[in-house]
């Protein structure tokens, strides 16, 4: 009985692995002078409306994750465990660039999201927030 719970045990966790792993397809992969950058094709559960839609994410040195969804571009950190950053456009008030809550776009942030803007294009997917006229990032703290 023990070794058939046993078996039964492992055959879950090997699923769930899978099926967790399956989520996500590898669409392209890029070097740049900052490191390794994977773009990914991401199947989500959309809770407002209980339904599975996609995302493009880019993955940089596993602890920067940049997703591109229809409305937004998010990108969060595995440090910041409840910290996401939001991009934003158009002009910043000056007394909020002088805070914590606000980060001007580095060179590998504008790099990521040229490409993930150009993998958009390539998918065809038009309806997908870009990354042109990008401000910076503000961040939010995560409920």
């Amino acid at each position: 009985m023990k070794n058939r719970t046993l078996k039964i045990s492992t055959f879950l966790v090997i699923a769930f692995l899978f099926s967790c792993s399956a989520n996500k397809e590898l669409i392209r992969k890029e070097r740049t002078e900052f490191g390794d950058v994977k773009f990914y094709v991401e199947n989500y559960l959309d809770l407002k409306d209980n339904n599975y839609k996609k995302s493009v994410l880019a993955k940089f040195k596993n602890s920067t994750y940049y997703s591109f969804y229809p409305n937004e571009i998010i990108k969060t950190k595995t440090k910041e465990k409840h910290l996401f950053h939001t991009l934003t456009f158009g002009e910043i008030a000056s007394g909020l660039k002088q805070t914590e809550y606000f980060q001007e776009l580095s060179k590998i942030d504008s790099l990521i999201l040229s490409k993930g803007d150009k993998i958009l294009d390539s998918l065809k997917w038009n309806n997908y927030k870009k990354s042109k006229g990008a401000s910076g990032f503000i961040t939010e703290v995560s409920r």
